[in-house]
């Protein structure tokens, strides 16, 4: 019976290979201390304990460097990430006045095919501009909520990792040192942003509890409060050693600064519309100009213009915009074109318009302007314009090298924005199995894999050593 508590409790004891084993371990020592420990009777100061060894405290310290080189590898590649993606995000905000101008000019020319009044063109133009405008900040919102996210994620980690420090993941004040201050972190919550066409945007934000008042969220919706938030000056990750230097992770105000960017942006090209629709609206009243007037060469070829899913047998997009310009098209061998009958009269040149019934045009068929949305006009092959008020018929169509087609696709943009709501429930979920795993790490006396004895396996070792001593001694009185 001895071989087997021996044999039990080196099987449970795996791990002390680091450890050594100090009191009175024999099964007598360990029935009292086991019987005396849990009805609080026995206080042997030389029970049966294992002791951390130096080797294994030096292999915890090592455990501990690595997990901070893991958290500042993470957040390292997050940074990257982020400015690789901020720097294309910021020239293509600066270049994108002249998509939203026309995705304004194609408004107003629906609105005037239709009838409408000067107010409601202008109504329309502003909102295509906001339109296209929100689509930009709901995907810098995204953005801010992996990044939140994954810092939350970090500090979590760090808070229950038992080697790190909490505040190795932290947050910076004004002056640029480490301190933290008096803020407590809570976790993250919610903000709710308004766009720029009216509808909102929820974002993620981060929960600090001042000097024990109540909590704030820190998010690009509220980058610094006044009163709160004014000495805390950007996300942190520290360096693992002297070899490194601390991360910047991340700072709601750069968010919050390309949201006001983008606002004013916005109020500025609304504003350019309605001085366009101003200029127009009097000429295409009384006649002088048509709805198509409006559409410029640089709209028309990239609005109006069609496409092909083969390239090769597409048309020039060009080609648009030089006949509206008035310059002649291109030749039959360079350039596909259409054969359109109208009024009476042939044309060679491209149907535009801003979709074609269906979505693509197709040879020997006979179309009504009056069911299309918006104006529809031939760019000519000579450089002309031709206004479609009733029914025309596109006879035949070629590609650039001349060779026929039978259908041509009309230019279509789809926007889209991110949704980063799986990535944020499954960072949610690793967080909360992160949780779970510390927690039993805990419970049962683990230090994260250090390879010391257990609470569990001390005491499956101690209910088989009083077994045994039980039976020797009922033996041994028989």
């Amino acid at each position: 019976m001895l071989l087997v508590v021996l044999v039990v409790t080196s099987g449970a004891t795996a791990p002390v290979s680091a450890q050594t084993i100090q009191g009175d371990c024999d099964p007598t020592g360990l029935l009292v201390n086991f019987i005396g420990g849990f009805i609080g009777t026995v206080e042997n100061p030389d029970y049966c304990r294992f002791e951390t060894s130096s080797a294994v405290e030096e292999l915890q310290e090592l455990d501990g460097e690595q997990e901070e080189l893991d958290i500042y590898n993470a957040a390292l590649q997050q940074r990257s990430e982020t400015e690789v993606w901020s720097t294309t995000y910021d020239n293509y905000v600066n270049d994108t006045e002249s998509v939203a101008w026309m995705k304004a000019q194609v408004a107003v020319a629906e609105a005037y095919e239709n009838g409408s009044s000067e107010a409601v063109a202008r109504s329309r133009a502003r909102q295509a501009i906001a339109d296209y405008y929100a689509v930009k900040q709901v995907n810098l919102l995204e953005k801010w909520n992996v990044t939140a996210s994954s810092w939350d994620t970090l500090r979590g980690i760090a808070e229950n990792e038992t080697n790190v420090s909490a505040d190795f993941v932290h947050w910076d004040w004004q002056d640029g040192s480490d301190s933290t201050g008096p803020f407590t972190y809570l976790g993250t919550s919610s903000h709710t942003y308004s766009l720029v066409n009216g509808s909102t945007e929820d974002t993620i934000a981060l929960r600090f509890d001042p000097e024990g008042s109540n909590a704030h969220g820190l998010s690009p919706v509220n980058p610094r409060d006044d009163t709160t938030f004014d000495h805390i000056r950007a996300l942190e990750v520290n360096a693992p050693n002297s070899n490194y230097e601390r991360i910047e992770y991340a700072d709601p105000l750069d968010y919050a600064n390309r949201l006001d960017k983008i606002n004013t942006l916005n109020s500025n090209l609304q504003a350019e519309s309605d001085n366009f629709v101003n200029a127009t609206y009097d000429d295409f009243a009384s006649g002088q100009i048509n709805s198509s007037d409006v559409i410029s060469a640089n709209t028309a070829m990239f609005e109006y213009g069609s496409v092909s899913e083969n390239d090769s047998q597409g048309f020039y997009r060009s080609v648009a915009a030089l006949s509206t310009m008035g310059f002649a098209t291109p030749n039959m061998s360079t350039s596909g074109m259409m054969n359109v009958s109208y009024g009476g009269q042939t044309y060679q040149g491209l149907v535009l318009a801003r979709e074609a019934p269906g979505g693509s045009w197709a040879a020997n068929t006979t179309y009504n302007a009056s069911n299309i949305t918006g104006p529809v006009f031939l760019a000519s092959a000579d450089g002309r314009k031709v206004d479609f008020a009733g029914e025309f018929t596109i006879q035949e169509m070629t590609a650039r090298d001349g060779s026929q087609v039978q259908t041509q696709n009309t230019t279509t943009y789809v926007y889209k924005s991110a949704n980063t709501s799986e990535l944020l429930a499954m960072q949610e979920e690793i967080n909360q199995l992160r949780e779970e795993v510390e927690s039993r790490q805990q419970s049962v006396g683990g230090s994260g894999g250090s390879g010391g004895l257990d609470s569990q396996a001390l005491g499956i070792a101690l209910l088989v050593g009083a077994a045994a001593v039980l039976l020797i001694q009922r033996e041994g009185n028989e």
